[in-house]
């Protein structure tokens, strides 16, 4: 088995050698056939340049100088042209760009000038706002001083009693308070007198024992009575 083995792996071996060897001699032969183009190439050029400068000397070699001459002519024509044409070209764009910024520069005063427009706009309405509420206010105001007025002249309307009025104010209490002296006052007032150092009692004129300050819840009641038997007064 293995000398029949053998014997296949010398003849596969002597069946590739000869392909091997063809295809040696054929890259030797493109070898050799590129370097004789080469050097026919070569010589060719030689001789070209021989004839060239033969030519020279001669009527052909004017002429030839004379069609070169007129052909470097023309080149530098269509070159010259080529530049003109991209300096004109040139020129256009920053024509066109100078068109573009004052076109922006138009539009960005449009919109500055709407925005003052506008700014002038909201201001007119805000100052229309500010002198409605003003006059409401002072409409208000009158409204009052009218109401306080009728009730002073109207002799039909009852007079506060006087331990509803603050013994400090003299007016008409919303947040009475007792005092440790045992009086009662309008939160705001007495506090006022009791931030003094030694505060005294308005009342008995003896300093107060202590600051501590109680709501008086009767006196309330029967100030949210009195209001409401003249709800007219204290409606607005």
């Amino acid at each position: 088995m293995q000398q029949q083995q053998q014997q296949l792996q010398q003849l596969h071996l002597q069946q590739i050698q000869p392909q091997e060897q063809d295809q040696q001699q054929d890259r030797e032969r493109d070898q050799e056939e590129e370097h004789d183009n080469r050097l026919q190439r070569s010589r060719e050029r030689h001789q070209d340049s021989l004839n060239g400068l033969l030519e020279c000397g001669t009527g052909e070699g004017k002429e030839k100088e004379e069609e070169e001459g007129e052909e470097e002519q023309l080149h530098h024509e269509v070159v010259e042209e080529e530049e003109q044409q991209y300096h004109k070209e040139e020129e256009q764009q920053q024509q066109n760009q100078k068109i573009g910024q004052q076109e922006n520069q138009g539009q960005k005063e449009e919109e500055e000038e709407v925005r003052q427009n506008q700014e002038e706009e909201e201001q007119q309405n805000h100052e229309e706002q500010q002198r409605q509420q003003q006059q409401q206010g002072e409409e208000t105001e009158q409204h009052h001083q009218d109401q306080w007025q009728n009730h002073h002249q109207d002799p039909r309307l009852d007079e506060p009693p006087k331990h509803l009025l603050c013994p400090i104010s003299l007016e008409l209490m919303t947040d009475p308070v007792m005092a440790s002296d045992g009086h009662t006052y309008e939160r705001s007032q007495i506090e006022m007198v009791l931030r003094l150092p030694k505060a005294r009692s308005p009342m008995t004129n003896e300093v107060f024992p202590c600051h501590v300050l109680f709501p008086n819840h009767r006196i309330r009641m029967e100030i949210l009575d009195y209001k409401d038997s003249n709800n007219f007064l204290f409606s607005v």
